[in-house]
């Protein structure tokens, strides 16, 4: 009788470890398949900021000159962050309350533009843009045009609207698309 016990134990003790390691392989899963999206990305929390968010933001790994430590610039009170690493990276949000008409205005703003600059749309959807800006040949003193890459979205973050671009000055097409995967990140915390 002792025996029987004993073993029907031992199964159930074996029955326990195999779920336990079923489920942490599971989330070992789970974990590997965020990572690998965003495998040269750290996650930073924006709570300190003013932001209920966390975002994911290129580190060393991602090659763009990304080798410092994200500096989030912000005035208290003010409207307004920069989200900065290195010198190639740097995104520029904005607190724009309820307007959700942000990416739409900016579509009307290239296409008045279109006398000076060709616009060409590599993404273009109700909340994010991500264009190439080359100035027209006739406005350029110079023989060789140059391609400047920009983001413009629109994200919502616990019911406030933010503008999110970078500079005027644009940037290369790679740093753009590691911003665009940067604001597909943004997370709203809850408060």
């Amino acid at each position: 009788m002792y025996k029987l016990l004993f073993f029907i134990s031992l199964f159930f003790i074996f029955s326990a470890c195999g779920n336990v390691e079923d489920n942490s392989a599971s989330k070992k899963k789970d974990d590997s398949e965020y990572s690998e999206d965003y495998y040269k990305f750290s996650k930073i929390n924006l709570k300190k900021h003013g932001i209920m968010a966390s975002i994911m933001l290129p580190n060393e790994t991602a090659g763009i000159g990304a080798a410092e430590i994200p500096e989030i610039i912000h005035v208290d009170s003010d409207f307004r962050w920069e989200l900065k690493i290195g010198n190639n990276f740097s995104l520029l949000l904005e607190d724009f309350g309820i307007n959700n008409r942000l990416v739409s205005k900016m579509i009307e703003k290239l296409e008045s533009q279109k006398n000076v600059y060709t616009i060409k749309f590599l993404t273009k959807t109700p909340e994010l843009l991500v264009y190439e800006k080359t100035i027209r040949k006739h406005e350029s003193t110079s023989n060789k045009q140059k391609k400047t890459y920009h983001i413009y979205s629109q994200k919502k973050i616990n019911n406030v609207i933010y503008e999110i671009k970078n500079s005027d000055n644009g940037n290369t097409k790679d740093v753009v698309l590691y911003m665009q995967k940067s604001i597909a990140s943004i997370k709203s915390l809850k408060k």
